[in-house]
């Protein structure tokens, strides 16, 4: 494994190295967390179905500004990629109203407006109006409006300045203003993969007895530009996922895996079988049009790409590229149900692409997730797991702010991201996989990074392939994966193919597999590629015992891991493992894990028969003791039942059962039956 860096596209421009000490007073370890208040606690839950208002151009803008007028007339098939706006390390200022500035917002005329979710719901006279009012409540005229959402009478909205100051001289302003409950950075995140360059290896041949060609490639090569034997899945031998689909562990449809990031290509061939198309959402752009939300499906029309990062697409194939279908490759899962949710933020700049991720999108696209389980849409019980590949540095993020450490720390801990994800995991049961972090160049980083040491997050590290024959292999550490007592469990991270979307053009390592550019592939690196790995095996997981809770499912990855090998070459390994700096045991092996789940986790008990009645007393009488043929005889029957069981009465059955047999050919005929309730 090279062991110096090459082009970090994470767009972060940080000269961080890791160290030993805790970085201004950051935790290590997960402990309990009372945030102090040098700002007002967030109260409330904001859940995407509430979301009311997104996106404006400011107050009383027009409705479609120029610069998305042409969006709508101009082609952009072919984006160039560029910086994502995630070096600037706020997207505007997220404010909550109090109760008096909200009730102003959420009470007036009714009108029907579109919020996230989809659904019909009543709001102010004109959106404008309701814009005009939350900058009134916080008395901020020189402001963009560029979300608002109402849930339980609260108001949220993101703000940005438009008079030439900063989001931090904004959010100053902000603090001790009549009306505002609670003011903080709508901080900004980056998508955690890099471009690396892998050397070439051998790797065991699969097992498994899928037929996509992409699996059956045995060595990996590295070659620029790449051919089809340079494409591979090494990753797959790894993790066991080939043994697992072997012994019949697989998810065939059966669960459901959601894709928060960056888009994915609603059109690649190798994603049709399990893409939840109607579902898949994109939370909208922040570009000068009052907008909430709509289908992945329209974010080509209006931009010409569904995923103009490539990232998404690339961890999507990772989780669920259709499995034996002889086209392109396997995902992991072996054929999960894929629900992409796309939380970067489109707008155009001088007709070009620009992406804005942040805590208030995070949130979202989570709240849209849980907006569709309460709608009835999808069931929980079907959810294995949310994949994050992204996060922030809260030390970074606090120099670059010009904050305290501790100030970042409590607002993350208080963020509307965090509540998402403590929602999910803690009320619905729903996995948090979580990218662990890249490091700075060749060194890992130490310190925390959210969401990934979020306590309810599973935080995944990266590790490579041994670059020996396949009679010496082994796993390392990637070198600049992060680690710290938060990290939970590790997965290949390092030169990982996948899928990439029929417009992807800003990589060198790209490659049309097929016969159409609906065959696009892709080689990326970063623990954004290790965290769709353990995503999928959640999949696979709750398939096999679905009554396995969130934190069965982890014991069961950390008590089954598989050991990463010492690497000389690596610094930082007796950091990582000998002293016990790294909470990850090492790499997540799926068919144990899957096997010490049935071992420890006691089966579903099947739901009760409905309680038969509880008869006390049967009398059956008939009026005739012989008869010849042709007569007819009466026969009553008499039962007493249990008050509780008599509406259960219908199941009674009536047998007569005659000594010796019927020679005669005695004909019977349904009566009245007479029942007498009792007790």
């Amino acid at each position: 494994m090279p062991s110096d860096a090459l082009n970090d596209r994470s767009c972060r421009e940080t000269t961080h190295a890791a160290t030993d000490s805790q970085r201004d007073g950051s935790p290590m370890s997960r402990k309990p967390y009372t945030r102090p208040r040098h700002r007002a606690i967030r109260a409330g839950l904001l859940c995407g179905a509430a979301l009311v208002i997104s996106v404006g151009a400011g107050v009383g803008a027009t409705v479609l500004p120029g610069a998305l007028a042409q969006a709508s007339e101009t082609s952009i098939d072919a984006p160039t990629y560029q910086a994502d706006g995630t070096d600037e390390a706020s997207d505007g200022v997220v404010i909550t109203l109090d109760d008096t500035a909200s009730d102003e917002i959420t009470t007036g005329k009714d009108v029907t407006v579109k919020p996230l979710s989809g659904e019909v719901r009543t709001g102010r006279d004109t959106k404008e109006e309701a814009l005009e009012q939350v900058a009134d409540a916080v008395d901020a005229d020189d402001v963009n409006v560029t979300m608002m959402y109402e849930a339980d009478g609260e108001v949220t909205a993101v703000l940005e300045p438009t008079d030439g100051k900063s989001d931090m001289e904004l959010l100053q302003k902000l603090e001790n203003t009549d009306g505002i409950k609670d003011v903080m950075p709508n901080y900004s995140l980056e998508f955690f993969e890099r471009d690396e360059e892998p050397e070439s290896y051998n790797v065991a041949p699969l097992a498994a007895s899928v037929n996509d060609p992409v699996t059956s490639n045995k060595t990996y090569n590295y070659n620029e530009p790449p051919t089809k034997s340079d494409v591979n899945q090494y990753y797959l031998d790894v993790v066991g996922a080939d043994d697992a689909w072997d012994k019949g562990y697989t998810t065939d449809g059966e669960k459901i895996v959601a894709v928060v990031d960056s888009g994915c290509d609603l059109d690649a061939e190798d994603l049709q079988s399990n893409l939840m198309k109607d579902l898949a959402w994109d939370i909208g752009e922040v570009s000068g049009q009052y907008y909430v939300g709509h289908s992945l499906s329209e974010t080509k029309t209006k931009f010409g790409t569904y995923d103009y990062n490539e990232h998404g697409t690339h961890v999507a194939g990772i989780v669920a590229a259709d499995a034996n279908n002889g086209k392109v490759m396997a995902g992991v899962s072996h054929n999960a149900k894929l629900l992409p949710i796309k939380i970067s933020s489109y707008s155009l700049e001088n007709g070009q692409i620009k992406e804005d991720l942040n805590i208030e999108t995070v949130a979202g696209g989570i709240n849209y997730l849980i907006n569709l389980i309460d709608r009835g849409k999808i069931s929980a019980d079907d959810v294995a797991a949310i994949n994050l590949s992204l996060g922030l540095y809260t030390s970074t993020t606090a120099e670059k702010l010009g904050q305290t450490w501790q100030e970042t720390h409590d607002d993350l801990m208080s963020s509307n991201m965090h509540q998402a994800i403590q929602k999910a995991v803690n009320e619905y049961d729903i996995p948090v996989i979580v990218a662990g972090g890249n490091g700075d160049g060749a060194n890992p980083r130490t310190d925390e990074t959210f969401p990934s040491d979020y306590d309810e997050s599973i935080s995944v590290t990266g590790t490579t392939k041994s670059t020996l024959t396949d009679q010496q292999r082994y796993n390392f550490d990637i070198q600049w994966s992060d680690y710290n007592e938060a990290k939970d469990i590790s997965a290949p991270g390092f030169g990982i193919w996948s899928l990439a979307p029929s417009t992807a053009k800003s990589r060198s390592e790209t490659l049309q597999y097929g016969s159409t550019k609906n065959t696009m592939v892709q080689r990326m690196s970063g623990t954004s590629m290790a965290s769709p790995i353990v995503a999928a095996a959640c999949a696979i997981m709750r398939t096999e015992v679905p009554n396995a809770t969130v934190a069965e499912i982890k014991q069961a990855m950390q008590e089954t891991a598989i050991k990463v090998d010492e690497y000389q070459g690596d610094p930082y390994y007796a950091d990582r493992h000998e002293n016990g700096k790294s909470g990850s045991p090492g790499i997540i092996n799926i068919p144990a894990a899957v096997e010490w789940l049935k071992e420890n986790v006691a089966p579903e008990e099947p739901e009760p028969e409905p309680a038969k009645p509880n008869m006390s007393a049967a009398i059956m009488t008939v009026d005739k003791m012989s008869v010849a043929p042709g007569e007819t005889v009466k026969v009553t029957s008499t039962y007493t039942l249990d008050s509780s069981a008599a509406a259960d009465i219908t199941d009674i059955k009536n047998t007569l059962k005659l000594d010796s047999g019927n020679p005669d050919g005695i004909a019977f005929q349904t009566g009245t039956l007479s029942v007498e309730v009792g007790g």
